[in-house]
């Protein structure tokens, strides 16, 4: 037979100690936060370091300070190993994408990395966002499926683009080849009326389609996103 007043010992433990598992890393978040806001690029790794370890914010510390580094070789290096360790940090997989990018790594190792950030974390707005900026300009290059994400992470992401990344993005997409517009017009037009401000804003519609861009024009590498 269960002893009642055991029972009620070992639970209220139990909970004292999540509890206290909450405090600590709500503290630990809270330092970060302080660390990050008050980090200059010159000290980002030494300022971070001691964050590194703590598991609530020890992936997005890493990020950071992979971020400040100066060798986007080394950067692939260190995302590598760091995702062998944390393989759903979403944003270290958007971060692979974008330094194999810069380095002309092959696409289908590019898009396997932004497949991969989609995957680990399809729902979190800055992150879509983020994968949209950077994937939309490279739509013919990218297989079927990365697409149809891409076109997912724009409209659940759109909110989270501010207007000069929005001008910037619509920018990109003008030098992308007639029928690749096409191919993104249509998939936003299947989301119906949620699309439709986006169409507009990026000169997705058929009239901007018949004006077209340069079929000859290779898309623009945009920068790297901001990591989260």
């Amino acid at each position: 037979m269960i002893n009642i007043r055991e029972a009620r010992f070992w639970t209220a433990f139990v909970v004292i100690g999540l509890c206290a598992l909450t405090m600590s890393w709500a503290a630990s978040t809270l330092q970060f936060g302080w660390a990050r806001q008050s980090t200059n690029p010159p000290d980002t790794k030494a300022r971070l370091e001691p964050f590194m370890a703590q598991t609530p914010v020890a992936a997005l510390a890493q990020r950071l300070a992979l971020a400040a580094s100066a060798s986007t070789a080394a950067r692939i290096d260190a995302l590598q190993n760091l995702l062998g360790s944390t393989p759903l940090a979403s944003g270290a997989w958007l971060d692979l994408a974008i330094a194999r990018a810069k380095v002309g790594a092959p696409m289908e190792d590019v898009s396997s990395a932004l497949a991969m950030s989609a995957m680990t974390g399809p729902n979190e707005a800055r992150l879509m966002a983020g994968r949209a900026a950077f994937g939309l300009p490279y739509w013919e290059r990218l297989p079927p499926d990365v697409r149809r994400t891409l076109i997912n992470d724009l409209v659940g992401g759109w909110s989270a683009i501010g207007p000069g990344e929005r001008l910037a993005l619509a920018d990109q997409i003008a030098l992308v080849p007639d029928p690749s517009r096409g191919e993104m017009l249509a998939a936003l037009l299947l989301v119906g009326k949620p699309a439709d401000p986006i169409i507009k804003a990026l000169d997705l519609s058929p009239e901007a389609g018949a004006d077209g861009g340069d079929e000859t024009a290779a898309p623009v590498k945009p920068g790297p996103a901001e990591t989260r």
